[in-house]
């Protein structure tokens, strides 16, 4: 839930804004933002992972969630947004309703695979 001039909202709502520590040095936020480890552990304690970007960005951030079992919201900056619904022109209202609770969580299914070769093997293919 980051973006220049975005965070004193949600900070005033009592939300704690989380970035993995690359991703915020890249973006000009690691001052601004709590930074979380890159790790199973980043969405630990959250109430929602907020994902800003394409499917792509959706399914690695999922990586993130899963394991803290952490409901999701993907905001589409991409260009396909099978998985991130809310396109960047309402989202300033769809994060104002996650500030003032009126969310509900989706369950979904996922999956889980493994790579059974004696090549190496990528942790996020595709990405």
């Amino acid at each position: 839930m980051h973006g220049r001039g975005r965070r004193a909202p949600a900070a005033g709502a009592g939300f704690d804004v989380r970035m993995l520590a690359g991703e915020a040095s890249e973006a000009g936020c690691d001052a601004e933002a709590t930074l979380a480890p890159d790790d199973d552990s980043a969405a630990n304690g959250a109430e929602i992972v907020l994902v800003f970007g394409g499917d792509g960005t959706f399914l690695r951030a999922a990586e993130y969630a899963r394991p803290a079992r952490v409901p999701m919201l993907g905001v589409n900056f991409g260009h396909v947004g099978f998985l991130a619904r809310p396109t960047p022109r309402p989202w300033p209202a769809t994060i104002k309703a996650v500030i003032d609770g009126r969310y509900e969580v989706e369950e979904r299914t996922t999956s889980t695979s493994r790579c059974h070769t004696t090549a190496p093997c990528s942790r996020r293919p595709g990405l």
